[in-house]
């Protein structure tokens, strides 16, 4: 690794066609290929930090609507340090991140992260037709 590598840009997508069942299918397809998925919460009226939440994947993938489909990402980490999300020790390497947020519960916003080897891209953009944001 060069030291101007490690300024490298991640690289943001999104759907095409954004679609609940698109979202759906994206992160049905990321958790089962995920190194890890974190389901968290974030509930501002008792905490500013999320949490992690104990509802089902896919109770929580039947909750995304029209209000959170627009939160859904697809980003490609560049130099991604997986201290203390993927490993208990420091490991830099680039990772796929697949989430969504704005799925509210009561009072609770709910968050679903997937990680993946970067590897898995090209299968990615193979069955998901997926654009750049710039």
């Amino acid at each position: 690794m060069t030291p101007n590598s490690m300024y490298e840009r991640d690289l943001f997508f999104e759907l095409k066609r954004l679609t609940i069942a698109n979202v759906r299918a994206v992160l049905e397809w990321a958790h089962k290929h995920a190194m890890k998925t974190a389901i968290d919460y974030l509930d501002c009226s008792k905490s500013f930090s999320r949490q992690s939440s104990d509802m089902a994947f896919h109770e929580v993938l039947e909750l995304i609507d029209k209000k959170s489909a627009p939160y859904f990402r697809i980003i490609l980490r560049k130099n991604f340090n997986w201290f203390g999300i993927l490993s208990t020790d420091a490991h830099v390497e680039d990772v796929i991140e697949i989430g969504i947020r704005g799925i509210t519960v009561g009072e609770k916003e709910i968050f679903i992260f997937s990680y993946l080897k970067k590897e898995l891209f090209d299968d990615l953009e193979k069955q998901f037709k997926l654009s750049l944001i710039k």
